[in-house]
């Protein structure tokens, strides 16, 4: 009898630490005490007490007098307290527990750290702006344009944007359903395998914080346009250590004013870029700098497309254009950025809380138009290159392995520097105003600087919200801990690839080559996730249509799964189904196949002529760090390699359950 004791008073003592506080309010001798989210309905009962409909009424529950501040104190049995408490400090004081509980003395039960929730739909559309809107459509698509000539460069921003809204129906999806931390690295680990949901959230880390290091080199490269009479000092002393500084000083800062620097730079990215597309055609007709370039339509349009390529890399079109696709990609990574927002998002809707509906209607926009919206951009931005910037100009990026081999530029190339510029400043640079150039190069380096502070926010995240259930990670660095509710040792972390940048400093080609396969590297990891979100999804809506029937039952008979099966009736056409994504599952798997496509066919184009080391660095070698990683996982864990249940109905609906849970943890 004893021991049923403990453990009732145990499981009621968990019960009020599981309750996060929300606010102080006065008890009945005069003295405040904090409110939980299970007091919210409070009823009496026979004998005076009262007891809240978030615990069972069978455990005995303390008299409403006397209470000084809401808790337990710590029994005097020699038993453990929670191992894992939630987020805050609870003071406690009672005077009537459970049986074989003492009274006593106050105690303090400091929990597990939380960040702050202050990010609004504004913040993350614009956070999402500003990771996706980065520079790599200002350098890719003259990347593109040299590869695989005028044709191949709308061609392959149009095909990516469709993968990437395809990508996104499937993460919407579920994200809608349940907005939780580090939702990326969830679903598959509860769809598919819990080690490959840790390997992808290591991948999706490196992919942001490598692309942190990678464009502060962008962005000295830019700003070499410049005249310099120390470009050295001046690459070394502002790119390379004080911009790193500054941006970790920003995402150190309350999230809420990070989120407006992101604003900012998110508006400015957008009138930019709308600036870019209005004014720089007319511009590029009105002012040509020679007759030159008022022939460049009709040299980059005369003639067969299929034969304005690189023969460096492949031997005819269709190569160039497997290749360039794999190029375009890097200019969307960030679209899936809303779903990592996700642990910093204020809820706006009260019945988020029983699971219906998104928990912040900006997830929904923002996963669903901004893939739309960015490949638009993208493919009318690339339009105007093509028109006005000759696509084998000498200045356009090359892949750094082609650097140094002799290549035959046609006469349709007016002269330029050998200096590898964007296809956007060499457009500016084509007209009579001799400050326009300037102003585009300006525009890019903070695009750069921008996209490089979202990163440092985004990998962060990711850091932090891998570390939350799986506290074995603290024995290393700890990223899992706050200051001020602010993550800041997962920035420090995910800053610490900054050093990178020097070795541009290093007159050895392969040590600046290097950089490109780290960059090409991160796009990788970034696809791979991609492709298993949507092996994920696919995953959840056959569990789906394959256990609606007890789907049906549990819901007719209101039992304690009722609640948290509703909300995934997809193959209902109830109002509770927050978001029901396009032509599923064949947008799933057209999703996976492109992403396969990507990582397989597109990387490997480059060497069908002939190997090449850094494509095969670039393009493969994080494949198979990851596929080494998992298996390192699966041995060290003792887990069979084989997917999750989902067979079970048992085990699915305790997948759905405990997602639920931590959907209602999530929404404050």
């Amino acid at each position: 009898m004893a021991n049923d004791g403990r453990q009732r008073a145990f499981s009621w003592a968990q019960d009020w630490f599981m309750n996060t506080p929300s606010e102080t309010m006065p008890s009945s001798d005069g003295t405040r005490r904090r409110s939980t989210r299970s007091e919210a309905n409070i009823e009496p009962t026979e004998n005076g007490n009262q007891h809240s409909s978030g615990i069972s009424p069978a455990l005995p529950v303390p008299p409403t007098g006397g209470f000084m501040e809401m808790g337990v104190r710590a029994p005097s049995i020699n038993s453990a307290a929670p191992l894992d408490p939630p987020n805050g400090v609870l003071k406690a004081k009672a005077d009537f527990v459970a049986p074989d509980v003492e009274v006593g003395e106050p105690i303090i039960v400091q929990r597990r750290p939380e960040v702050d929730r202050d990010l609004r739909g504004i913040h993350i559309f614009m956070i999402t702006i500003s990771g996706t809107l980065g520079i790599g459509l200002y350098l890719r698509s003259g990347e593109i344009l040299r590869l695989a000539g005028p044709l191949a460069t709308p061609l392959a921003f149009l095909i990516i944007g469709i993968l990437a809204t395809a990508v996104m129906q499937c993460i919407a999806e579920m994200i809608c359903i349940w907005p939780i931390t580090n939702a990326l690295v969830k679903f598959p680990a509860v769809f598919v395998d819990e080690e490959l949901g840790v390997v992808i959230g290591w991948a999706y880390w490196f992919s942001y914080s490598i692309s942190f290091a990678c464009l502060l080199t962008s962005v000295a490269a830019e700003a070499t346009f410049w005249p310099m009479s120390n470009p050295g000092a001046v690459t070394g002393g502002i790119f390379f250590l004080v911009i790193p500084l500054v941006l970790w000083a920003f995402n150190c800062f309350p999230v809420k004013w990070y989120g407006l620097s992101e604003i900012i730079g998110g508006i400015a990215k957008i009138s930019f870029i709308l600036i870019l597309i209005v004014i720089l055609m007319p511009i590029a007709i009105s002012f040509p700098k020679d007759s030159c370039a008022t022939q460049i339509p009709n040299q980059n349009w005369q003639g067969s497309p299929f034969t304005k390529i690189d023969k460096e890399v492949g031997s005819n079109w269709f190569v160039t254009f497997c290749t360039a696709l794999s190029v375009a990609t890097y200019a969307f990574v960030g679209i899936e950025i809303p779903a990592i927002a996700a642990l910093e998002a204020k809820a706006s809707l009260p019945q988020n809380i029983e699971g219906r509906g998104p928990a912040n209607p900006a997830l929904k926009f923002s996963s669903i138009w901004l893939p739309v919206i960015v490949g638009t951009v993208y493919v009318v931005a690339s339009i105007i290159v093509c028109i006005f910037v000759p696509w084998d100009h000498p200045q356009l990026p090359r892949y750094s392995w082609l650097a140094n081999t002799n290549t035959t530029i046609s006469s349709s190339s007016c002269g330029a520097s050998s200096t590898s510029v964007s296809a956007f400043v060499l457009l500016a640079d084509g007209s009579t105003l001799s400050r326009l150039a300037s102003a585009v190069t300006f525009f890019l380096v903070f695009t750069a600087i921008s996209a490089a502070n979202t990163n440092i926010y985004i990998a962060s995240r990711t850091i932090y919200g891998l570390y939350q259930g799986r506290p074995w990670f603290s024995k290393f660095y700890g990223p899992g801990k706050t200051t001020k509710n602010i993550p800041i040792r997962a920035v420090c972390l995910t800053c610490c690839f900054f050093p990178i940048c020097f070795i541009t400093y290093a007159k050895d080609e392969a040590a600046t080559e290097a950089i490109d396969v780290l960059a090409e590297a991160g796009s990788v990891c970034c696809v791979f996730v991609w492709l298993c979100e949507c092996y994920a999804f696919i995953r959840l809506y056959r569990s789906i249509h394959r256990h609606k029937d007890e789907i049906e039952y549990e819901i007719l008979m209101e039992t304690s799964y009722a609640s948290c099966l509703q909300p995934i009736r997809r193959y209902h056409d109830a109002v509770e189904y927050p978001y029901k994504s396009i032509g599923q599952p064949k947008t799933a798997w057209l999703a996976i196949f492109g992403c396969a496509w990507i990582l397989i066919i597109s990387n490997s184009a480059a060497m069908w002529k002939g190997f090449q080391l850094q494509p095969f660095l670039s393009g493969f070698l994080p494949l198979f760090v990851i596929a080494f990683a998992w298996v390192v996982l699966k041995l060290k864990n003792g887990t069979p390699f084989e997917q999750t249940n989902l067979k079970s109905w048992h085990v699915f609906r305790d997948i759905i359950k405990d997602l639920h849970t931590l959907r209602g943890q999530d929404i404050p």
